[in-house]
C-alpha cells in the first residue's frame, strides 16, 4: 500500500479498488504471466470477459443450466470453477445482468 498517498490514512475498500485500477499492470519477469504479477488487473479483465461471454451465449441460447455456465466460463476464460462461480454469484444480484430461474441462468430484462 506504499503507493497510496499519505493523505488516504486507513483507505476505504472502494478507494483501494479505484487506486488499483489507476495502476498500470506490472510484469516483474518476462516469463511471468499477468495473473501472477498483477492479480487485481487480471481479475478485472477476467470478470468483464466473463460477463461478455455469458451475455453472448445467453443471447443465442436464452438460458443455460447453472453448472454448465460455470464450466463454459471456466474453460473459455482459463479460470477455476470457483472463480467462475464467484463471478456468477456476483452477477445474479438483484440489479445485475443475469438472473437465476429454476436452476437456469438467463439474461435479466432491463
Amino acid at each position: 500500500m506504499s503507493d497510496l498517498p499519505k493523505s488516504v490514512g486507513k483507505p476505504h475498500r472502494a478507494a483501494l479498488r479505484h487506486h488499483a485500477r489507476s495502476l498500470k499492470p506490472r510484469i516483474a519477469k518476462p516469463d511471468q504471466s499477468l495473473k501472477h504479477s498483477d492479480i487485481i488487473f487480471f481479475n478485472q479483465g477476467a470478470e468483464k470477459s466473463f460477463v461478455k461471454l455469458l451475455t453472448d451465449i445467453l443471447k443465442e441460447e436464452h438460458r443455460l443450466p447453472y453448472r454448465e455456465a460455470l464450466r463454459e466460463a471456466a474453460y473459455e476464460l482459463n479460470v477455476s470453477i470457483e472463480t467462475s462461480q464467484r463471478y456468477l454469484e456476483k452477477h445474479i444480484a438483484r440489479h445485475a445482468e443475469f438472473k437465476l430461474e429454476e436452476g437456469y441462468v438467463i439474461l435479466r430484462p432491463h
